[in-house]
């Protein structure tokens, strides 16, 4: 957790976001996929600690952002050690909810054929994957006198 609060807390227009309450104006409140708030508002006091110049504390134990990370994802209750990654995604996700300005998310029907019969559609599938771009990662015998290897790495 540790590394990924760091990781987070040292990208500068982040933290001034939340060290000028910036982010008191995005606030959402209203939409139950994140945390109404929650995640944010603790996540800001973390910030402030963090980089407080008149703070005494040595070291930080963010106690209640972890309390409503463990609230919100169980997984990561407990002492256990996890994975930084799950933990960052999970934090900027939840953040990310907690400050979308969108209050009610339309429903968006995606279109599955785009018109096309079944049959062209069904048949797109086994026809589409043979356009793939090819990484380089077929090994095989050199066919080149010299052995020099061309790498077409470049056009990616």
């Amino acid at each position: 957790m540790n590394s990924a609060l760091q990781c987070i807390s040292n990208i500068p227009q982040l933290t001034n976001f939340f060290l000028e309450d910036i982010y008191k104006i995005d606030l959402n409140t209203v939409s139950g996929l994140g945390s109404r708030g929650l995640f944010a508002r603790r996540f800001a006091n973390l910030i402030k600690r963090m980089w407080s110049e008149d703070s005494t504390e040595k070291a930080i134990y963010p106690r209640e952002l972890t309390m409503a990370i463990c609230n919100y994802a169980p997984q990561f209750a407990g002492y256990e050690q996890h994975d930084a990654h799950e933990l960052m995604m999970l934090l900027l996700d939840v953040l990310h909810e907690d400050l979308n300005r969108v209050q009610q998310k339309p429903y968006i029907e995606l279109k599955d054929a785009d018109g096309r019969s079944d049959a062209v559609s069904h048949s797109s599938l086994f026809h589409f994957p043979t356009y793939a771009i090819r990484l380089p990662n077929i090994k095989g015998p050199c066919t080149r006198p010299n052995g020099d290897i061309v790498c077409f790495s470049s056009c990616l």
